[in-house]
């Protein structure tokens, strides 16, 4: 994969830190492959897309509770089949995730 995003971190407090991000990547060169029979095609490039909202808070020294809410967008480029092809098809596809991490971490 082959991207570039963005990191914003804001310190609320002396204590808590509040973030958010957002991430664009693309998968260029996907390719099926059905070994036994030899036949193989490209599947183009495909984009994903990410945004993230998170919070971070100090909680005892290095001790740290941190926790993120986030957004993901993927469209799989897909393809037409061909009569060499057609057990490969793969169509035009969407997959849209959403997602909460909560966990403790230690500062080093």
């Amino acid at each position: 994969m082959v991207g570039g995003g963005l990191l914003l971190d804001v310190p609320v407090t002396d204590r808590i830190a509040a973030s958010a991000s957002a991430e664009m990547m693309a998968m260029p060169g996907a390719n099926i492959t059905l070994n036994n029979l030899d036949l193989s095609h490209s599947m183009g490039t495909s984009a994903e897309e990410r945004l993230s909202l998170g919070l971070d808070g100090a909680v005892q020294g290095r001790l740290h509770v941190k926790g993120n809410i986030w957004w993901e967008h993927y469209n799989w480029a897909g393809y037409k089949p061909s009569a060499a092809t057609y057990f490969l098809y793969e169509p035009l596809s969407t997959t849209t995730s959403f997602g909460l991490n909560v966990g403790v971490a230690y500062s080093f």
